[in-house]
């Protein structure tokens, strides 16, 4: 005979669920605070990303460089790693990262605080809540031509819609 779980069971399983871990995003590489992933080949003729960042507190910041999709396999939860990162100290007036000899391509650019001091940014939402565990900016998308440079400002908040 097959049962069939009730809906309200179900329902409390899928809410109970509401705060769940998944994926994270690592900010370190061998105990570097500026890395460079080897998916990411030095390209002399490629352009450079400027990235300024401020934020609502003070603190150490991880800047990130992501591949297009990367976002979406951390929200199904798996662990990524930036093919870029480096790490400043987030004052009032900010930091500020470049980022040279990008091959021409799409990028995701992002920062955040790492807080517990962990490496990572943990995507710590669900379906009905999508959100991370840390103070983060918005993730711009960005298109980097050779030779070109591109200026991004990025904030760092408490809640920060993603």
């Amino acid at each position: 005979m097959h049962m069939r779980a009730p809906i309200h069971l179900l329902l409390l399983g899928l809410l109970a669920c509401a705060g769940c871990e998944s994926g994270r995003m690592n900010s370190v590489q061998g105990g570097k605070t500026t890395w460079r992933s080897v998916r990411l080949p030095v390209d002399r003729s490629g352009g450079v990303i400027e990235v300024r960042v401020t934020g609502d507190r003070s603190g150490d910041a991880t800047v990130f460089l992501l591949e297009p999709g990367t976002l979406e396999r951390m929200h199904d939860d798996l662990d990524v790693d930036p093919i870029a990162a480096a790490e400043g100290p987030l004052r009032a007036e900010g930091f500020v990262v470049r980022f040279t000899s990008i091959p021409p391509g799409e990028y995701v650019v992002g920062s955040f605080m790492d807080l517990d001091d962990d490496g990572t940014l943990v995507h710590a939402g669900s379906f009905f809540t999508p959100g991370y565990a840390e103070p983060h900016s918005r993730f711009l998308p960005i298109k980097v031509e050779a030779q070109g440079e591109q200026t991004v400002d990025l904030v760092i908040k408490e809640e920060h819609p993603s």
